[in-house]
């Protein structure tokens, strides 16, 4: 299965599922509205090549990851 779209919002997530890794060539959008996430690891969210799509709004961000694209 190729998995483009994942909603894991309002889930109450501490942390990004390191698991995400395993979709970089296939997620484009990513939904982590409303959970508890303070930081977005550079590994992870770097990985994600194909991502066209980030929603991390009413989370406890304190920092994006450095690589933005």
């Amino acid at each position: 299965y190729r998995i483009q779209y994942l909603d894991l919002s309002f889930n109450q997530l501490i942390d990004i599922p390191t698991e995400l890794v395993n979709l970089k060539t296939c997620l484009k959008v990513l939904n982590l509205r409303n959970n508890q996430i303070t930081t977005l690891p550079d590994e992870t969210m770097s990985s994600l090549i194909k991502l066209e799509f980030l929603d991390v709004s009413y989370n406890r961000l304190k920092s994006l990851w450095e690589t933005m694209h």
